[in-house]
């Protein structure tokens, strides 16, 4: 092969080899970005399970407090008057 030949094999497969490195380099984002995505979203339904329980909390201690206030009411109310 003369050398002109071999400059156009060697400036095509450089061509080749910088394509073929950024597809695989997007393919490889895309990977990273879908695994990512999913860890996202499992995380924030965790956090949406966790805040369903402080919620359930706060309102059963809602509830003894306004049951509390009712008994101590019902305690002074004959004091107060």
């Amino acid at each position: 092969m003369d050398q002109t030949a071999m400059f156009v094999v060697a400036a095509a497969s450089i061509v080749l080899s910088i394509f073929g490195s950024a597809w695989l380099n997007q393919r490889s984002s895309e990977r990273l970005i879908e695994s990512l995505r999913g860890e996202l979203k499992a995380e924030f339904l965790a956090v949406r399970a966790e805040m369903k329980t402080l919620e359930t909390k706060i309102d059963a201690l809602d509830s003894r407090v306004s049951r509390i206030e009712r008994q101590l009411e019902q305690l002074f109310a004959p004091m107060l008057k």
